[in-house]
Parts: structure tokens; C-alpha cells; sequence
């Protein structure tokens, strides 16, 4: 996870609203609006997941194969698997792979 002090740098310095107060909804906003590519100037993104379709940061979304792929909407998971290659894999929650939240 990403360090506080780090976080609210980052945050700050691109300009995060101020209503927002929460780790979470920090991150949330951060992902949200930067690349990975802008977020890493200013924090270690090494723990970060990163879409594998469209390269964004992820706060939640797919986890495919036990971490192999990740992806971070509906629309990124479609472009590589239909709705049936998904529900197999996912294997009403028995499978390898899933959908999740990793910002608490």
C-alpha cells in the first residue's frame, strides 16, 4: 500500500479537492485522474496494480489467473475475455481469478 506522507504529497501537489479527506478516497481520486506514469513521480507504485489493457492504476477491479493480468473495468476485462470466458474462470468464487477492492 501506498505510504500516507507519500499519498497526500502526491495529492496535493496534483491538485486533489480538498473535501476529500480519506486514504482511500485520496488514492480513489489519484487513480481516477493520473496515469501511472504521473503517479510514479511522486510515489512508488511497485505494490500498485496497473490495467493490463489500458495501463491505469487500479484501486479495485479483476484479478485474472492468481495476479497474472489485471483490469480495472468491465470494459478492459471484455476486450480480452467474452462473459463466458469470465464466468469460467471465476468459477462462482472457486476459481483463480476475481474482483476485488486493494484501496481499504
Amino acid at each position: 500500500m501506498i505510504d500516507s506522507e507519500d499519498l497526500n504529497f502526491c495529492y496535493k501537489s496534483l491538485g486533489g479537492p480538498q473535501y476529500i479527506k480519506s486514504r482511500a478516497g485520496k488514492a480513489e481520486w489519484l487513480i481516477k485522474h493520473y496515469s501511472a506514469l504521473t503517479l510514479s513521480e511522486y510515489i512508488d507504485l511497485e505494490y500498485v496494480r496497473i490495467c493490463t489493457h489500458c495501463g491505469k492504476p487500479m484501486g479495485w477491479g479483476y484479478c485474472i489467473g492468481d495476479g497474472c493480468e489485471y483490469y480495472c473495468s468491465e470494459e478492459c476485462l471484455t476486450q480480452h475475455y467474452s462473459d463466458e470466458e469470465w464466468q469460467e474462470m471465476y468459477n462462482k468464487g472457486k476459481g483463480d481469478s476475481y474482483y476485488t477492492a486493494w484501496i481499504d
